[in-house]
């Protein structure tokens, strides 16, 4: 027998859109695989594609992760929190139609265990992984759980379980909502990669990908799917009047580098490194001494692991799901959030020059705990599986 076909198989339900839901599964995959056969199910776009709207209405050319990443990369927030709402109820709806396919789908692929990084179907999986009697452990991708535990009925299941991820109140209450079994909910870190747990020698990183050792550096992320708006931020700080180095993270949105290279080039105290899509977020995180990101729950989570001061992107609408993250970075000093363009440069200057705010900032990410979700898994899945 193969050595593969001895270890105990996991499914881990995931998603292509925004971003934070493939992070999260390759995290977890980079926790088990040498002990599990883990496979990852795009369901969205795989198993439930016959109740995509998106796929219907354009003969199968676009399936709605596509559409909802187009509106990520344009920022079109409001018309993305109207499409959210849309397909929510679609899902709604269709519980039954939902419960079908996945439990189709699991008969025919028959895991030892589910994990699920995915929002809107967990009802479904969960009364489909009953049915068949499978382990289901939940790990929302989302600091504001909402869009993960709709219509969770977990007290049929007894081999259920949720994994959240810092010990927060407010975390909490929203998760208790749907009055799972203290015994089913666990505080177990967010699915971050392994890398952001390993030392790191900053001085080579920096001397390997060309970032300079005088002068402070600013890490910008707008997600994995990119934004436009990453240009829009950097046109404001060719108005900043010291020295400042750039770790420019495009994502999947490269048509933007010719034109952030040109932007870079005319400007008097601005350099800049970037990136497409990258693996290294753990070390350009560790060699930065600032961030601006998007408010995804995955790069605030990313951000925390790595102890580095938050600006949010506040400029426009807000992803309904997302706007917890800013009560969360602001209530636990972490950082602030960007309320308009005029405002990046005065807040970036804020930061960086007020060393005794900066200080403050930093000691209480150092403070704050960050499980490792490695270990919390190993612990659980030698229970359940052995």
């Amino acid at each position: 027998m193969k050595m593969m076909d001895m270890k105990k198989k996991i499914i881990i339900f995931t998603s292509s859109g925004g971003g934070g839901h493939e992070a999260a599964a390759k995290a977890i995959d980079g926790y088990l695989k040498n002990d599990y056969q883990i496979e990852h199910t795009y369901i969205f776009s795989h198993v439930l594609v016959p109740l995509d709207l998106i796929s219907h209405i354009t003969f199968g050319k676009a399936n709605g992760e596509k559409f909802y990443n187009w509106l990520i990369c344009k920022k079109y927030l409001r018309l993305l929190n109207m499409f959210a709402r849309l397909g929510k109820w679609v899902f709604s709806i269709s519980k039954n139609s939902v419960r079908r396919h996945i439990k189709n789908y699991l008969t025919i692929n028959r895991p030892d265990l589910i994990i699920s990084v995915i929002p809107y179907v967990n009802d479904g999986i969960l009364t489909a992984a009953q049915e068949l009697a499978i382990p289901f452990i939940l790990i929302p991708t989302d600091l504001d759980a909402t869009n993960f535990i709709s219509n969770l009925d977990t007290s049929k299941h007894k081999g259920f379980w949720l994994i959240s991820s810092f010990n927060d109140q407010a975390i909490k209450e929203i998760i208790m909502d749907v009055r799972i079994p203290e015994s089913q909910l666990l505080v177990g870190g967010f699915p971050v990669r392994t890398s952001f747990f390993t030392s790191k020698d900053t001085r080579a990183i920096k001397k390997e990908h060309s970032i300079p050792e005088d002068k402070p550096v600013l890490f910008m992320l707008m997600g994995a799917a990119g934004s436009d708006v990453m240009y829009d931020f950097t046109q404001e700080l060719n108005n900043i009047s010291f020295p400042l180095h750039l770790i420019l993270i495009l994502g999947r949105n490269g048509q933007l580098r010719p034109k952030l290279e040109a932007l870079i080039a005319q400007s008097k105290f601005l350099t800049a490194t970037i990136f497409d899509v990258t693996d290294l977020i753990a070390d350009l995180m560790a060699v930065s001494d600032l961030c601006i990101i998007k408010s995804g729950s995955v790069s605030v989570s990313e951000t925390i692991y790595s102890n580095l001061p938050i600006l949010l992107d506040a400029t426009g609408p807000i992803l309904k799901w997302e706007q917890f993250n800013h009560t969360f970075v602001k209530k636990h000093g972490f950082g602030e959030c960007i309320p308009s363009y005029a405002d990046i440069v005065p807040l970036v200057k804020k930061f960086l020059k007020d060393t005794h705010k900066y200080a403050q900032m930093k000691m209480k990410l150092i403070d704050f705990e960050k499980k490792n979700l490695e270990d919390t898994l190993r612990q659980l899945l030698n229970d359940i599986l052995g």
